[in-house]
């Protein structure tokens, strides 16, 4: 049995303007002790599924699904009380910027004891010593001295860390790591990074791990899903979407990664500059009757506007929701070797 099922997972914000359509019929498979990354641009419904399985997104937002299991848990049939005690003990959130998540006005020691003692039932003193264990683990120096310390004395990486160590201060089956290395600079994202991989091979936990940089990904995931427009467009191994992509706006993405010099070869088999994504995303109070990219993809048809296209698969691991796919469909040349 997988640890996480999403099955036909949709999540809608009720405004003034009308009705946001975030997320759109998602459904994914996470099994234990497994890494995925949920890559996409801004606005494509990434963090809005996983805070939807959360149950962190405000009451102004509907989530709805045919299914969403947790640990053989089907989440729901569950209250919200009884979600919230669930998974504020199972699953760990590492959120976007730690400087926001961090109340500045407690210490960090007592925002590490404050999950520990709701969910464990830990003494004051066994809390204290399983934070010290925490910021020991997470590679921060001098940890008695930084449970006295506010999140403000800390630098970026080091509250990051912090953030990494309440995640996993329960013991979770899932670490969600909302864009770990926004605003860090190079090295200590890499040190981020590095730090997400120890801490899964020594705990077994099972990360979700969302970002727009799909070198962020490829570091840590061995399975990626691409989203646009609040739907899956495309799902594979990192090897198959690296190296077989099937849908055109994974093959922006992988056009739009750094490869080192403009003169190395890309990923799809180009050369010269980086090649930006023209347009810009859907307006999901409005989102396109047929395929979300077909606006923005060059190789659109009639169909792409009028109908969005069904999930193809190509492999157990492999499968893209294009209509370019189709046997019946001519590929263009020009990217004939995504197949």
């Amino acid at each position: 049995m997988p640890l996480l099922i999403l099955d036909d997972l949709n999540a809608t914000f009720h405004i003034a303007a009308g009705d946001v359509q975030a997320v759109r019929g998602l459904s994914l498979q996470l099994e234990e002790g497994e890494s995925i990354g949920i890559v996409g641009e801004s606005g494509s419904g990434k963090s809005a599924a996983m805070l939807s399985v959360m149950g962190l997104l405000p009451a102004t937002c509907e989530v709805s699904a045919r299914s969403i299991v947790f640990n053989n848990i089907e989440l729901t049939r569950i209250g919200r009380r009884d979600l919230r005690k669930l998974l504020g003990k199972d699953i760990g959130m590492v959120f976007q910027d730690p400087m926001t998540s961090l109340n500045p006005l407690y210490t960090i020691g007592s925002q590490l004891t404050e999950s520990l003692r709701l969910h464990l039932r830990y003494t004051p003193r066994q809390a204290r010593e399983r934070a010290l264990e925490l910021l020991r683990m997470v590679e921060i120096p001098s940890p008695e001295t930084r449970l006295k310390q506010y999140p403000y004395e800390l630098s970026g990486g080091m509250r990051q860390r912090v953030m990494i160590a309440s995640a996993i201060s329960c013991n979770p089956k899932l670490i969600i790591a909302d864009e770990p290395t926004t605003a860090l600079d190079v090295t200590i994202q890499a040190q981020i990074l590095d730090l997400l991989m120890s801490l899964k091979q020594k705990l077994n936990v099972s990360i979700v791990l969302i970002s727009h940089d799909l070198g962020v990904i490829t570091s840590l995931c061995r399975r990626i899903l691409v989203m646009y427009g609040g739907m899956m467009v495309e799902t594979g191994t990192t090897r198959e979407v690296f190296y077989d992509a099937r849908h055109p706006y994974t093959w922006g993405l992988l056009r739009s990664r750094p490869s080192g010099s403009p003169q190395t070869q890309s990923a799809d088999g180009a050369r010269g500059r980086l090649v930006s994504l023209p347009g810009a995303p859907p307006d999901m109070l409005h989102p396109p009757p047929g395929c979300p990219f077909a606006p923005r993809c060059p190789h659109a048809m009639r169909i792409c506007n009028e109908y969005i296209p069904p999930i193809t698969d190509f492999s157990s691991t492999h499968a893209a929701a294009c209509h370019l796919v189709y046997a019946n469909a001519r590929l263009p040349k020009k990217e004939a070797s995504h197949g």
